[in-house]
């Protein structure tokens, strides 16, 4: 029996729509796919971008896949498998103590001109980590490390670090210390790193040598957003007229830890 163009027509339609409908969902997931890896491509950014005034650093944008349900194994599986599992990174640091401290104490960067500067007097140098080894161990010789904060943490995970104490100050108890927080941001083999680091000093009134009660607190922040490689890290000094009043030097160094 022969069948008529409407029936054959018909029947191919059908036989046609469940592949369209699979090629639509596979053009779908490569749109969303391809959207997302061109969304988190890392900005170019100078070197270094001072966040002076920053009250805390801003945490990180969520991601599509991140309101994806934990239930969801392989989904997350899925994300693993494309964008791999977010990469270690390993970060140590040193508060300095600038107080009198001479050209001299700034060994192999006294004659290195400083990666940033503003006017302020803030200067900022990017080395590798053995660089700022020897000014570590030149500054612990010393005895002008006040802190030496250390953190593991990864791509996009926000870290804080806290070394204080509470004084009686004015009637209120006050914090003081040292206080660190860190988020970087993991680009192959370089780093996005946003950091600021905060030394709050309790004060004394000294009247004729005496030493009598605290009578104020004095905050000394570095905040920064620096673009670093595995392996190198940020030297930071602030000196001002004075010699001590909003002066400072922080030391952090980097590494991505082998897979």
């Amino acid at each position: 029996m022969t069948r008529s163009y409407r029936q054959v027509y018909s029947s191919r339609v059908k036989r046609s729509i469940p592949g369209r409908i699979f090629f639509s969902v596979i053009l779908v997931i490569g749109v969303v796919v391809a959207g997302i890896v061109v969304l988190s491509r890392p900005p170019v950014l100078p070197p270094v971008i001072d966040l002076h005034g920053i009250q805390a650093l801003p945490a990180p944008k969520p991601h599509l896949l991140d309101h994806v349900p934990m239930s969801w194994g392989w989904a997350w599986r899925t994300r693993q498998a494309v964008f791999g599992v977010a990469r270690a990174v390993d970060l140590g640091g040193a508060i300095i103590n600038v107080k009198g401290m001479g050209i001299e104490d700034l060994g192999l960067f006294r004659a290195r001109l400083p990666t940033f500067t503003n006017s302020s007097g803030l200067r900022v140098w990017i080395a590798n980590n053995q660089e700022l080894e020897i000014l570590r161990k030149q500054f612990a010789t010393g005895k002008r490390i006040l802190s030496s904060p250390r953190v593991s943490t990864a791509h996009e995970i926000w870290a804080r670090l806290s070394q204080t104490e509470n004084v009686l100050i004015d009637g209120k108890q006050q914090q003081v210390g040292f206080d660190s927080e860190f988020l970087p941001r993991v680009h192959g083999s370089k780093i996005d790193l946003m950091m600021s680091c905060r030394s709050v000093e309790a004060l004394t009134n000294s009247i004729g040598g005496v030493t009598n009660e605290m009578v104020e607190i004095r905050t000394n922040t570095f905040a920064a957003r620096c673009q670093i490689a595995d392996g190198t890290g940020v030297f930071a000094l602030k000196e001002s007229a004075s010699g001590d009043e909003n002066s400072y030097g922080i030391i952090v160094t980097a590494k991505l830890p082998n897979k």
